[in-house]
């Protein structure tokens, strides 16, 4: 009797240690999921870091809408896209068609859903964005981002000379 229960302990043990490394595993994959998602943030924000200047070098000026595209990109950068949605739309119906500009304006309306006008806006960027911006980061990638886009939306015979 004494033998089985010290197996039975023995086993517990083993099955507790086992619990433990299963929960810790947990636990360091919640983690490096959260570091991702930071990560993949900052990288975003970085992304777009620098684009006021860069919009103030060569982009599409007025004073009809200059106002509203700093603190529309200054929203934007802080993830605050409501705020930065308001400046930004207001920028584009007062005339402004920057690269930069509709390039935010479509990703924002993109994160709310609203794929077909994202589409429209991102497509009437990226030309804006090779001519103007030809080393910003999100010209880099826009060719891809669109190419999803389109795909996602089974407009195949436009997302893959984009993927290629």
């Amino acid at each position: 009797m004494i033998e089985f229960s010290k197996q039975i302990a023995k086993l517990s043990c083993v099955e507790l240690s086992h619990r433990v490394k299963s929960c810790n595993m947990k636990k360091l994959l919640i983690f490096i999921g959260l570091l991702a998602l930071l990560i993949g943030g900052f990288a975003s924000t970085l992304a777009f870091a620098g684009d006021y200047a860069q919009y103030m070098k060569s982009g599409d000026h007025s004073k009809a809408w200059d106002e509203f595209v700093e603190p529309g990109f200054e929203a934007f950068e802080s993830n605050n896209y409501p705020t930065a949605l308001v400046f930004l739309q207001k920028a584009y119906d007062k005339g402004c068609r920057d690269g930069l500009v509709m390039a935010r304006l479509g990703l924002i309306l993109e994160s709310r859903g609203n794929s077909k006008d994202a589409l429209v806006l991102l497509g009437q960027a990226r030309p804006k964005l090779k001519s103007a911006y030809p080393k910003n980061e999100f010209t880099k990638n826009i060719d891809a981002h669109l190419g999803r886009m389109y795909y996602s939306d089974n407009q195949y015979e436009k997302a893959l000379p984009l993927l290629k």
